[in-house]
């Protein structure tokens, strides 16, 4: 998929890089359901962007103004920022005034960003966690609406096909678990004790039956399904420059994503400076861009922390970078994904090409994303 490649669906801290997606593992669906209730769970870390004008109907951006964006690997929700802004900024002034105001959400994604120091985002730390995390934020913050659009970009995307791939298997489950209420509670129902059970069972089992089965995706996707703790699906579903499965190797041939990763995990620790960053990295072969980019998700050190730096007052931490790399390569492979993505949304899967824009589209061609964008919100 394209958007410079684009598709749209229905479309370092103590300076931190990334803390790391862990491996994950086979994890009993009991053992799942008593670890989500005794653990104290966190929030992923946000930034909002809003422009428009409050009416007492809607003295905050109601849902279907609301817009989620999902940053890629390496990076934070700032790194959307001066987008977002113009994109709201935009739609409000294109739209009817007494529909309140329009918001973006930046996140910054576990492991990520400010995200990275909450301690209730626990492992595994892989793509379902990640989707789960959107959702579980989505919910507190919209309850059961849904958002207008989710925008994700690079990693983000997948995790964005994986946040509605699993929120349409609940709502699937939902409605499975209702009709099977009914046919139990209809007159003709069988008498006996363990019927309404045996009905709701069933339905469930037919509810995830298509799941990938001895994975702990598949595991946990029938654990959530089956209590409905997911988020409402999006309006629309935009993914950037993201291709929702296995990229060949050889087209990444060492000068793609795996040659950042093995730049970025060889970085000595604690950085000194950016500048000295933005030198090491142009030195293995990164482009300045890149190297720019990179170095921009630096944040310094505070308290004790920068205090025991001394001299060095920039950190970064690395762990398990290669790990969600493998897991977002391992994700569900195009075309299932996009028909099952498409499936999901009510409209159509449309395709776009963005000129003159290279993998960070929003900043190489910032307008025509937006003049891409901004029409198709229309309807939201």
């Amino acid at each position: 998929m394209t958007l410079a490649r684009c598709a749209s669906l229905g479309h370092l801290a103590p300076a931190t890089f990334i803390a790391g997606f862990g491996q994950s593992s086979l994890i009993p669906i009991s053992s799942f359901n008593q670890l989500r209730h005794t653990r104290s769970i966190s929030l992923l870390s946000y930034e909002e962007v809003s422009a428009g004008s409050p009416t007492p109907e809607h003295p905050v951006a109601c849902p279907s103004r609301t817009l989620l964006v999902l940053h890629g690997l390496l990076g934070c929700g700032r790194n959307w920022r001066s987008w977002s802004r113009r994109l709201v900024e935009a739609a409000a002034a294109s739209h009817p005034p007494e529909g309140g105001p329009w918001r973006a959400l930046l996140l910054d994604m576990r492991c990520h960003g400010g995200s990275a120091q909450r301690p209730g985002l626990h492992p595994p730390n892989n793509m379902l966690s990640a989707a789960e995390d959107v959702s579980r934020l989505v919910r507190h913050l919209l309850g059961s609406h849904a958002p207008g659009a989710v925008l994700g970009h690079s990693l983000g995307g997948k995790v964005a096909l994986a946040l509605v791939h699993q929120a349409a298997a609940a709502a699937a489950a939902a409605a499975a678990r209702s009709a099977a209420d009914a046919a139990a509670a209809a007159p003709t129902a069988p008498a006996s004790p363990h019927a309404p059970s045996a009905a709701r069972a069933a339905a469930l089992a037919a509810a995830t039956a298509g799941a990938p089965q001895g994975t702990a995706a598949a595991a946990i996707a029938a654990a959530t399904a089956a209590t409905g703790e997911w988020c409402a699906l999006p309006r629309q579903l935009w993914i950037l420059d993201s291709q929702p499965g296995l990229v060949p190797a050889d087209l990444d041939a060492g000068t793609g994503i795996s040659k950042v990763l093995n730049t970025v995990h060889s970085v000595p620790l604690p950085i000194p400076a950016r500048t000295w960053l933005l030198r090491y990295l142009r030195e293995r072969g990164l482009s300045d861009a890149l190297s720019q980019w990179l170095a921009s998700n630096l944040v310094p050190l505070r308290g004790a922390a920068a205090a025991a730096a001394a001299a060095a007052p920039w950190h970064t931490t690395v762990a398990g970078v290669s790990a969600v790399a493998a897991a977002a390569a391992a994700a569900a492979p195009a075309a299932t994904a996009t028909a099952a993505a498409a499936s999901c949304l009510r409209g159509s899967f449309q395709h776009h090409v963005l000129d003159r824009a290279g993998h960070w589209l929003h900043v190489d061609n910032p307008d025509g994303l937006l003049k891409l964008v901004l029409p198709r919100l229309a309807g939201l």
